[in-house]
Order: structure tokens, then C-alpha cells, then sequence
């Protein structure tokens, strides 16, 4: 697990809890929601799009959770927690005020300087799209330095779409597609794929791009973990 060091004006120890204090408490879907937190002493974090933190309830227990906001306010971090666990359903009672720990930032981030000038497709569903969103942001600050951005969201349904207030305003600015698992109905290619993928669906081809995921006729729905686009 490689670690990244926070900069600013003091060297921080990553493996040393930093209380930060929950300031916004959003309830994005049933059993997900999304904490807004400040350093108590009030000194930015930094960190890139693709990192996590361990984040610490006093007493409770500790979790690696993604980092879901934009590096660019190191003011402010954002951890969206999905309650699956005895210290994720703990957490889940928290109130804006509390303290909690964080350690960080860990692991690698997104190399997005290496993809400058080319096409972009985001493809996930329901939760997986938390640690994505930093990178989202990134791309469209620097929304000149690439192609076409396009995401491909998919949900079981109408009630679990994450971010909704976030996505519908991307319009004009990225193509944004939504599938739904109640919705959802493979379309058999007028032509294959470009990875030759025959029989199968392929909305990465039909967008245009030239590298894809497929997957089976009737084989998977929108949030399976094959589809890709």
C-alpha cells in the first residue's frame, strides 16, 4: 500500500489520526450516506483523485473509505459510506459535530496526465460511482485537455441514484447515460465490436471508442459488473 503524505506547512504522519469534525451529514440512497468534514485545526488536506483514508470512530472502530470530493477544495473532505458492517452502521448514526479520525492519504492516484487527449467513458453503478467522483471533478476542470467524457451509470432503479443533484447539471458538458435494472434491454450491434465480440452487446463500440467490456446477450444487467457502457 503505497502512502502519500499530505503537504502543506507541517510534515504529517499518515499512520497518526487527524480529528476532523462532520460539519454536513447528505443521505444519498437507503443505507449510503455522505459525511463533509473539516480539520479541527483547520489546516487544508491534500490529496488526488483515486486516494483513500482510513477513517476512525473513537471507540468503535476504523474503515478505508474512498475520497469523493474535489482535491481542488482541500478545505473541505468528503467520505461517502455505504452501511454494510458493525462499524459502518455505527457511523451511520453520526450527527453533524462529531469528531472522527482520519489517516491518509493512502494508495495511488487516477493517472489522469497520462490520458490527456483522449476520450474518457466512465462506466459504474450506485455506490461505485463515490470513488470515481474525484476524478469526475478533475476531468471537468480540465475539461480542455480531453476528448469526448462520457458516463454510464447504471442503477437497480430509480430510488438509488447517487449524486442526482450532481449529474443532471454535467449536461452539455459530458454525455451522461443511466441504465436502469427494471429498464434495461440488451440491443444486439448492427455491426460488431471492434474487439470482434460478436453477438454481443457493446455500448462502448457504439459510442465510438475502441476499447470495450462486453458482454453476453441476456448475460448480465446494468449493475453486474460486466457491462461496460
Amino acid at each position: 500500500m503505497d502512502a502519500v503524505v499530505a503537504t502543506g506547512a507541517v510534515t504529517v504522519d499518515p499512520m497518526t489520526p487527524i480529528p476532523f469534525r462532520i460539519t454536513r451529514v447528505i443521505r444519498e440512497i437507503p443505507g449510503v450516506y455522505t459525511w463533509h468534514l473539516k480539520s479541527l485545526d483547520g489546516k487544508p488536506f491534500h490529496y488526488r483523485p483515486g486516494q483513500f483514508n482510513m477513517v476512525y470512530q473513537f471507540g468503535v472502530g476504523e474503515i478505508p473509505v474512498s475520497i469523493s470530493g474535489d482535491c481542488r477544495d482541500p478545505d473541505t473532505l468528503v467520505h461517502t459510506i455505504r452501511a454494510v458492517g458493525p462499524v459502518t452502521n455505527a457511523m451511520q448514526q453520526l450527527r453533524a459535530g462529531t469528531v472522527v479520525g482520519i489517516r491518509g492519504p493512502f494508495g495511488r492516484p487516477w493517472p489522469i496526465d497520462e490520458v490527456v487527449g483522449s476520450d474518457i467513458i466512465f462506466v459504474t453503478s450506485t455506490i461505485g460511482l463515490a470513488p470515481l467522483r474525484g476524478l469526475i471533478y478533475e476531468v471537468l476542470h480540465r475539461r480542455q485537455d480531453f476528448g469526448k467524457v462520457i458516463i454510464c451509470y447504471g442503477t437497480r432503479g430509480t430510488d438509488d441514484i447517487m449524486y442526482e443533484d450532481d449529474l443532471h447539471p454535467l449536461a452539455g458538458t459530458v454525455r451522461y447515460e443511466r441504465t436502469s435494472d427494471r429498464s434495461f434491454r440488451p440491443q444486439r450491434l448492427s455491426r460488431p465490436c471492434r474487439r470482434r465480440c460478436r453477438g454481443h452487446t457493446c455500448r462502448a463500440s457504439r459510442l465510438g471508442f475502441d476499447n470495450c467490456l462486453c458482454m453476453p446477450i441476456g448475460g448480465a444487467d446494468a449493475s453486474g459488473g460486466r457491462y461496460a457502457g
